[in-house]
């Protein structure tokens, strides 16, 4: 009979602490993006690749990408935040366990024992102890507590992968640039020779009377238009370092990675992208926003079970 009564209240403690007020979360349901473009396009379809840029088979360029990662500021304050969430979660993860504590003491004296005798004897006292806590989770707020805290921590992820993503989209853009920039550069002094030459071969003509002047003219007019745009496409090269020496977190004068000029990557295959369908919600912002969702739904009930009165168990040893 006694072992029934220990039993039924033991029960009951169990059901209520299973109880969680407020709303339990659900991801919206959304229609299945359709994307016109995809239907026409030739696109891989096959599981995308993280690290797509290797794809480009260019040395330099992952190498850009792995000290981006490495030395951008907005990457560490991404991932610092990471870090202070896992530790909140952590922490509330903990509330779910009695909390123990221990004590200990001593006491070396010397003193009389009335009654005993007059003499002053030496004392030792010694004093060892257990105290525990454990709120008891009747209403589910440190349940709704821990959901909103793993929804915080999805988040934070998200948004680390989401700052990696522009970051790395940045490098790739920025490297193509400029090596595009460069390519430019030696197709226009290329051609300034060609233009130098047919100026040339204009002037010849007209001083041996064959040619005229405004052959000549022209001849000049071409040959200035292709001077003009190299200082422009050195231009472009210094922004384009400047740029990806911003994207790094290094001094434009000190870059770690040789920039000098090279051919421009190619990609002999389409990349790929997965299910075009799925692209919209693969995107690290999209699944950020969905996560802090879910964490604001679990606080409605850490919200609500905060309405009432928090039970306790505590005892000592």
């Amino acid at each position: 009979m006694s072992a029934y009564k220990v039993f039924i209240p033991s029960l009951l403690v169990m059901a209520l602490a299973a109880c969680a007020v407020g709303p339990d979360y659900r991801a919206p349901v959304t229609a299945p993006a359709k994307l016109a473009s995809a239907a026409q396009g030739s696109y891989d379809r096959s599981k995308v690749d993280r690290a797509w840029w290797q794809q480009f088979e260019d040395p330099t360029l992952n190498k850009l990408v792995a000290r981006s990662l490495d030395g951008n500021r907005d990457l560490r304050v991404a991932f610092a935040r990471l870090k202070s969430a896992r530790a909140i979660r952590d922490d509330v993860a903990n509330d779910v366990m009695p909390v123990v504590t221990s004590r200990a003491s001593s006491d070396i004296g010397k003193g009389q024992q009335p009654g005993i005798t007059e003499r002053r004897v030496n004392s030792e006292r010694y004093d060892l102890g257990l105290d525990m806590a454990w709120e008891v989770d009747l209403f589910g707020r440190i349940q709704r507590q821990l959901e909103a805290s793993d929804a915080d921590q999805e988040a934070a992820e998200a948004n680390l992968y989401q700052l990696q993503v522009t970051l790395i989209a940045e490098v790739v853009d920025a490297y193509g640039q400029l090596r595009g920039a460069q390519l430019r550069e030696a197709i226009a002094r290329d051609n300034l020779k060609n233009q130098q030459s047919s100026q040339d071969v204009t002037t010849q003509l007209r001083d041996a009377g064959v040619g005229n002047e405004l052959d000549v003219v022209r001849a000049e007019a071409r040959l200035a238009a292709v001077e003009a745009t190299v200082p422009q496409l050195q231009a472009e090269q210094a922004r384009q370092r400047n740029r990806i020496a911003t994207l790094l977190g290094e001094r434009p004068e000190n870059l770690s990675v040789d920039l000098s000029p090279s051919k421009l990557p190619a990609i002999a295959k389409a990349l790929p992208i997965g299910d075009p369908t799925q692209v919209l919600r693969n995107r690290p912002d999209i699944r950020a926003a969905e996560r802090q969702l879910a964490a604001s739904t679990a606080r409605i009930g850490v919200a609500t079970a905060d309405l009432f009165p928090r039970v306790s168990l505590s005892g000592f040893l």
